[in-house]
């Protein structure tokens, strides 16, 4: 672990679609093309939480580092706090799933296949429910009108694992009225963050998370 991620370490949509009666194969499409038409970031059904999951450590950490020391885009900071359905209880050995595209677009140098993320990384809250995430901030897609985005998955005791919707960061423009219609009201369990540069240069942000 380089220097840089040593001193991040130290600082303190969901529509669901139901299409009745139609084949798999026409379900499927009807959905895909319901995602592109809204601008949705959902990876394809196929790709389920635990296979995009897989891997990783047994046991990590709270916190974590997602990025090289040399990683190129502005530092950014996530954290938050995971609470059970009253909002309130924190929620202890929810495992977090996190990955990104880096500062040009791409998940990766070969291409933009989100099934292999470069940048990437697990967490399991303690008792406090906290977690924290130490990255980039990534880019959206290039030519394409999607939200720049962090996706993630989670699962606890007597929860099964399944995507949260994506982390989108405050004044992306691809973020359309509806999106930030949903999501007003919601305070720190809004999907849509708000990073805020510290005295440091460093951009921070906070989500929390509710399981229902």
């Amino acid at each position: 672990m380089g220097m840089r991620a040593l001193q991040f370490l130290d600082m303190s949509r969901r529509d669901f679609v139901r299409y009745f009666g139609a084949s798999a194969g026409t379900w499927l499409a009807l959905h895909v093309a319901v995602m592109h038409e809204r601008g949705w970031a959902t990876p394809p059904l196929e790709f389920t939480p635990s296979i995009s999951s897989a891997g990783g450590p047994e046991n990590p950490d709270w916190r974590t580092v997602l990025v090289p020391a040399n990683e190129p885009g502005e530092p950014l900071i996530v954290s938050g706090t995971v609470y059970a359905a009253d909002g309130k209880t924190p929620v202890e050995s929810a495992r977090l799933y996190v990955y990104h595209t880096d500062a040009r677009g791409y998940y990766s140098q070969e291409g933009n296949d989100n099934r292999r993320p470069r940048l990437r990384g697990w967490i399991k809250t303690k008792a406090d429910g906290r977690y924290q995430f130490c990255t980039i901030k990534p880019a959206p897609y290039p030519g394409r009108r999607i939200p720049a985005h962090i996706h993630a998955t989670i699962s606890a005791p007597g929860y099964v694992e399944h995507w949260l919707p994506e982390y989108w960061f405050e004044g992306d423009r691809y973020i359309g009225p509806q999106e930030i219609a949903a999501n007003v009201g919601k305070g720190r369990f809004s999907q849509i963050v708000k990073p805020e540069r510290g005295a440091d240069g460093i951009l921070r942000a906070v989500r929390d998370i509710r399981l229902d």
